[in-house]
C-alpha cells in the first residue's frame, strides 16, 4: 500500500535582475526542498512544476533539493508530486524589485 502523506515545499523565491532593463527581461527563480510532511524527511526525485506566466519544471535531487529558473515576475502555482504521495500545491509570487 502506497502512503498517502501530503509534499511540503520550502520554496525560496529570488529575482535575479539584468543591468539593461529595456532589451533584457528580468527574471526569477524558486528553489527549495521537497519534504514528507509528517516525517520531515527529504523526498527524492519529485516532480515539481512552476505554472504562471511562464512555466518551468524540475526534479529532486539526490538531496531533496530543487531549482526552476528563467520565470517571469508574476504569480504561480507550485505543484509537486512523488511516487506514493499526494500531489501538492502552493500559490507563489515572483516579484520585480528595482
Amino acid at each position: 500500500m502506497k502512503m498517502l502523506i501530503a509534499l511540503l515545499i520550502m520554496a525560496v523565491v529570488t529575482l535575479l535582475a539584468f543591468a539593461q532593463r529595456d532589451s533584457i527581461p528580468d527574471y526569477g527563480s524558486i528553489s527549495g526542498f521537497v519534504r514528507d510532511a509528517n516525517t520531515g524527511l527529504l523526498i527524492l526525485y519529485a516532480h515539481v512544476i512552476a505554472q504562471g506566466l511562464s512555466l518551468g519544471d524540475a526534479y529532486t535531487d539526490s538531496t531533496g533539493a530543487y531549482q526552476i529558473t528563467e520565470l517571469e515576475p508574476g504569480g504561480y502555482v507550485v505543484r509537486a508530486s512523488a511516487s506514493g504521495y499526494y500531489p501538492w500545491a502552493q500559490c507563489i509570487d515572483i516579484l520585480y524589485i528595482q
